[in-house]
């Protein structure tokens, strides 16, 4: 079985498989959007890593131990599941097909390794910001080593009450993962294509920040926010955002450095 999966392949790119990231990119690519290259970790793989090291049982086991209303024990039992995950090891089969793809992306491409569940961006639920995604992350080992954490942060305690309170069931949700190449950004930016605070489509609205977009969606900074005409692109309204933080890709290794940011607002252009 191949455990790996090229954006490219939108046939075996199906929910179930790639979760609700890995399907996204792979219907963008499909309809010819420019997408940084890369590949997703089926979420047969993580279910092989879990099997081969025999703690697929264990996990539904303690988790089904848990007592709702309280917190101390969720944090325990969610922090159980999580170690153990982080040091499974990885099946030789897997390790061999990511470390071929990840070649492919170029040689020591620093990728974003990016978690993808199977029950998030449906219209039932949102996940979004519950699972972990690790940025600027250089070399296979290293890369490895984020989709071991990937998997891990499925059973964080937010993400486990999360599903609860939603009616998920644990055995039936998974992870698939996104290692993506990375884009070295000087400003990043947001877009909706449509107003969320008045719900206006003739409208979209961008966020924009210096550095890595993740300042942005982690909510560490305030951005710059521009109201757009959706058919003209004119600016309608802006506001300038503090953008205290910058997040840029370490000098060195895997990872990311956060810093005061140095400079000024970013100019519109306007139209």
């Amino acid at each position: 079985m191949d455990y790996v999966i090229a954006f490219e392949e939108r046939d075996r790119c199906v929910n179930e498989t790639v979760g609700g990231k890995g399907k996204n990119l792979a219907e963008l690519v499909a309809d010819g959007f420019d997408v940084p290259g890369g590949f997703i970790v089926s979420t047969e793989a993580y279910g092989l890593a879990l099997q081969e090291a025999g703690f697929a049982s264990h996990v539904l086991a303690d988790v089904r131990t848990i007592d709702y209303d309280d917190l101390a024990a969720l944090d325990s039992v969610s922090g159980r599941i999580r170690s153990m995950i982080e040091a499974v090891a990885i099946p030789a089969a897997l390790r061999d097909e990511v470390a071929k793809a990840y070649a492919s992306l170029g040689d020591d491409m620093r990728v974003a390794v990016r978690s993808s569940g199977t029950a998030e961006d449906t219209a039932a639920a949102s996940f979004a910001g519950l699972h972990d995604t690790f940025l600027e992350i250089c070399g296979v080992d290293d890369v490895l080593d984020a989709i071991r954490r990937c998997w891990a942060s499925m059973w964080t305690a937010r993400a486990v009450s999360y599903r609860n309170s939603n009616g998920f069931d644990h055995g039936e949700a998974s992870i698939a993962i996104v290692v993506q190449a990375m884009v070295h950004s000087a400003i990043s930016g947001v877009m909706f294509t449509a107003n969320p605070l008045n719900a206006r489509t003739d409208e979209m609205v961008i966020n924009a920040s210096y550095g890595l977009g993740e300042a942005i969606v982690s909510g560490q900074v305030t951005p710059d926010e521009y109201v757009v005409g959706g058919d003209d692109l004119a600016i309608k309204r802006a506001h300038i955002g503090d953008k205290a933080l910058t997040i840029t890709r370490a000098e060195s290794g895997s990872g990311t450095v956060t810093a005061d940011t140095a400079g000024g607002s970013i100019e519109p252009v306007r139209r």
